[in-house]
Parts: structure tokens; sequence; C-alpha cells
């Protein structure tokens, strides 16, 4: 059994300021984190869900990004680009409470 049903890695990777390629720490990154987690311990679930920061997820150009596992066996990552504060309720209540994906974030590869 998975200790969390649900992790959220959230790039808060930071480049210099003139790197061409840009990076999602200076695009509110941190701000997400912490609303992501607030969010999550607002409902009471800081047990069976984690928010946790990671490095480069290789879609700088899209804002900040954030990347959701499900515990549950066979589910598929989703990837969310373009992430801000003002997002991280509407995704996190579509991704945990009703178990589909945030359409309106959701990056394809």
């Amino acid at each position: 059994m998975s200790r969390y049903q649900q992790l959220f890695f959230v790039c808060t990777h930071r480049r210099s300021a003139d790197n061409p390629k840009g990076c999602c720490g200076v695009k509110g990154a941190e701000e997400v984190v912490d609303a992501m987690r607030g969010w999550v311990h607002a409902q009471g679930l800081k047990r069976e869900v984690k928010v946790v920061n990671s490095g480069c997820l290789n879609c700088c150009d899209r804002g900040v990004t954030v990347v959701g596992f499900s515990a549950e066996e066979g589910a598929a990552q989703t990837w969310y680009t373009r992430v801000t504060t003002d997002e991280v309720e509407r995704l996190l209540r579509s991704h945990i409470l009703e178990n589909t994906p945030y359409s309106d974030l959701v990056e394809f590869f």
C-alpha cells in the first residue's frame, strides 16, 4: 500500500533571468506549491495527498508545471502546465475529489 493516494510534483527550478528557456521558478512556482499545500491541508487530506517541489520538468516555456501521480494501480500520471494560484483549487478539486484531470491545464505529449 502506498503512503499517499496522490502525489504532486511542482517544478520550482530557477535559471538566470537572461536564460531564453525561462523557468517555472520565476513564474510563481513557490506560490503554487504554497496554495496547493494550503488547499490540501484545509481539506484535511495531508495524510493522503503530498505536494513536493521538483527540479526541472522540461516544460519551461509553458509556465509552472505540475505532475500528478495516483497510487491506483495502472493509473497514468497527469501533466499540467501554465498552473497559477488562481487555478489551484479547481485543479485539485477536479483531480483529487472528482478523480478527473482538470482539462483546462492538461498537457498531452
